[in-house]
């Protein structure tokens, strides 16, 4: 397995599989994460109105 760490659009990644920090006290209706979200359909807002993922401390959500 190889891991890189990239700052590049999500959109010009070619991958398998994509790791994306989200904190609790970062909006995720701005920026990037607002891009992904809707590149998913609205799975990542979805996760936050829900309470299912909330950006604390060792908290994960898997995406597929």
């Amino acid at each position: 397995m190889e891991i890189k760490v990239l700052t590049d659009s999500f959109y010009q990644v070619n991958t398998d599989a994509l790791v994306v920090a989200i904190y609790e006290d970062e909006a995720y209706q701005e920026g990037l994460v607002k891009e992904l979200d809707e590149a998913t359909g609205g799975i990542i807002s979805s996760l936050f109105e829900r309470k299912e993922f909330r950006g604390k401390a060792n908290e994960t959500a898997y995406i597929h």
